[in-house]
């Protein structure tokens, strides 16, 4: 299974992303702990994660809204961070009958093994968490309200190189690693970067900052991510600048690349989403990579 951790004050929960929507940012905290705010035409009730999940109050400043939902009952947490995706092997999750309840954030059914936190992880029951939210998760917004972007059931994984947006779609998606150098490899393709050993596996590292025209971007690798994508049965991984957030969309919010695009980008990039009329995100074309990278 694949989880997305996100901080609740002390603790670090994990999300089942089947059961993740979408996650945005926040321009504003949220004073008082709890908001009812609209998303794409709807009410929803927010939440401060610290609050509902550790009994305390956000220190840090809250930049992110998780947006969560099951059987069509949906509710947020806002989150001062959101970390990354990791792929789980659910028969290694702790039962929570296993612990002593006094130290297990209320909503939790198990804990998560991750290794890159020392602490433990606690995977979120998103039926007690639904069931608490009472029926005011999500009602209509009011007729003033814009839509929005109808909410579809494709996803995709967005990420910043330089002053655009570019996604992997989400079933390609593996996880998301911090960055670290790639050991170059003599003779290697222009795209690849060199590789990294991931838990015993040498994957490829493509730097698409080079790709799109900011490879003099002076930024350490430390700072960086690597998104690593399966592609045709092969893991390949893609550094990136910042990662944004999980972005929902529909079909018809898909279009075409221009003739206009540069001889490269016009491989590489499969399609543009438009998500509003002020955000556009170039949708990468991860097949090609497989002749040009692996």
């Amino acid at each position: 299974m694949k989880v997305i951790i996100f901080k609740a004050g002390s603790v670090r929960i994990a999300v089942d992303l089947k059961d993740v929507r979408e996650v945005l940012k926040r321009e504003t905290g949220l004073p008082g702990g709890e908001a009812i705010e609209a998303i794409r035409g709807k009410f929803v009730r927010i939440c401060d994660a610290a609050r509902i999940l550790d009994n305390s109050t956000s220190e840090e400043h809250i930049s992110k809204t998780i947006v969560l939902e099951l059987n069509n009952r949906v509710i947020g947490l806002a989150t001062p961070s959101v970390s990354r995706i990791y792929d789980v092997n659910p028969e290694t999750i702790q039962p929570i009958g296993d612990l002593s309840k006094s130290h297990v954030p209320p909503f939790c059914t198990g804990v998560v093994t991750i290794q890159d936190f020392s602490s433990p992880v606690y995977l979120l029951g998103m039926a007690a968490l639904i069931e608490h939210s009472g029926e005011e998760g999500e009602v209509d917004a009011t007729a003033g309200l814009s839509s929005g972007t109808a909410i579809g059931k494709s996803r995709v994984v967005c990420f910043k190189l330089g002053g655009c947006e570019y996604a992997f779609t989400i079933d390609e998606t593996v996880e998301i690693i911090r960055g670290r150098a790639a050991q170059f490899v003599p003779h290697s393709r222009e795209v690849v970067e060199g590789v990294i050993n991931l838990r015993g596996v040498v994957l490829p590292v493509v730097d698409l900052r080079r790709l799109a025209g900011v490879e003099n971007d002076a930024s350490p690798r430390d700072r960086t991510k690597i998104v690593v994508v399966t592609i045709q049965g092969q893991q390949i991984g893609f550094r990136v600048d910042l990662m944004t957030e999980v972005t929902p969309f529909q079909e018809s919010q898909l279009r075409s690349v221009p003739d206009s695009f540069a001889a490269l980008g016009k491989y590489w990039i499969k399609s543009i989403l438009k998500v509003t009329e002020s955000r556009v995100v170039f949708v990468i074309n991860s097949d090609w990579f497989v002749h040009h990278a692996a």
